[in-house]
């Protein structure tokens, strides 16, 4: 992934207007800021571009503000609170929150969690109901699992896998007010990989707009969350990449967030068939019928997990879910098989030709 400024040149004087492009080349997303103003009309800001590894991916970040000290103070607090989040919720780290919870299983009682820890959980109980449980964070048993596999080049033993299944379910967890969590059967694990990157994305915008940040842009590695516009800007202008017999198309946001998920860099294929890193949580097998979700949502957080719910269920109820969801919209590209004349077919919710741009 890079940021880059498009042939950077100084400020131009009054009465001389030049145009820009910016753009962000985000794995599965291509993100362009086009100008809709000449440098003349635009207030002088301070315009701050940054990277921090957490989460195991790369956060990018692009800060407007009013002077470099305001952006670097912010900068540094938005970092800070990713790395709340990732100490909180990595499955990846034996000394997390979350994994010290899930080490204690079954729990008799109600168990005390952190603020974090139980508002991302109370999200993703939510998100569950709403996707007919697509969207499961006790699907951690089994997206080990699948990990595995992935880096071994090999599907899993599937004895495993109906075994690691009795530990899966939205019912499994449960939660109380006053930050109270109870997981109710042995070997449950929580994976929160499905909508950690929009909710570490949205604390990061809170962080920015409360140290006086106006515009602001997170990339958490394809999932792209925004504050505001640049200065001069109506949009910024997000590319979904080419694929196949899909064109490239443009999208223009200027609020919220876009999460793309698809098999393109993580994904094992086998014998001829391709295997999403992305598992239904009820069967305990990966995606196959599609290869790439787009969504954009209110934050990043809801975003995140429904381009990950949206790639498990039937296209149909995807887009019949996101119908019903205010503000909520979605592409997905679904794999012919093989042998057909055209690898993709492109279905879309109503709303979403609102966002396109040229």
């Amino acid at each position: 992934m890079k940021y880059a400024q498009a042939n950077p040149t100084p400020r131009p004087r009054p009465g001389s207007p030049r145009r820009r492009i910016a753009l962000v080349f985000l794995g599965c997303l291509v993100l362009q800021v086009s100008p809709s103003q000449s440098f003349a009309q635009i207030p002088c800001t301070i315009r701050i571009e940054a990277d921090h590894v957490a989460m195991g991916v790369t956060f990018k970040f692009v800060v407007h503000a009013a002077n470099e000290k305001c952006a670097v103070q912010a900068l540094s607090a938005a970092k800070k609170r990713i790395d709340e989040l990732d100490a909180c919720l990595s499955d990846y780290r034996s000394s997390s929150e979350v994994n010290r919870l899930c080490e204690s299983t079954p729990h008799a009682e109600f168990v005390s969690a952190s603020n974090d820890l139980w508002q991302i959980a109370n999200r993703a109980s939510a998100l569950a109901e709403m996707t007919d449980g697509a969207f499961d964070v006790t699907v951690g048993p089994i997206s080990h699992l699948w990990r595995a596999a992935i880096k071994r080049n090999r599907l899993p033993d599937q004895a495993k896998i109906a075994t690691a299944l009795a530990s899966v379910g939205t019912n499994k967890l449960e939660l109380k007010s006053t930050n109270l969590i109870r997981l109710t059967t042995e070997k449950m694990q929580l994976d929160f990989g499905g909508i950690a990157k929009g909710f570490a994305a949205d604390a990061a915008l809170a962080v920015f707009a409360e140290n006086g940040i106006s515009a602001a842009l997170v990339d958490a590695s394809g999932d792209v969350s925004v504050l505001g516009l640049p200065p001069g800007e109506t949009a910024w202008r997000v590319v979904l990449p080419k694929q196949s017999n899909v064109a490239e198309q443009a999208l223009l946001i200027s609020r919220g967030a876009v999460a793309t998920s698809g098999d393109l860099y993580q994904s094992l294929t086998i014998a001829g068939q391709q295997y999403s890193h992305i598992i239904d949580p009820k069967s305990g097998q990966p995606v196959t019928h599609v290869s790439r979700v787009t969504v954009y949502a209110p934050d990043g957080a809801t975003a995140d997990a429904f381009a990950t719910a949206f790639s498990v269920l039937d296209p149909n109820r995807a887009i019949e879910i996101a119908a019903k969801m205010d503000g909520v919209a979605v592409q997905i590209l679904i794999r012919n098989p093989a042998g057909s004349a055209e690898p993709f077919e492109k279905i879309e919710s109503a709303n979403f030709s609102k966002l396109k741009g040229e």
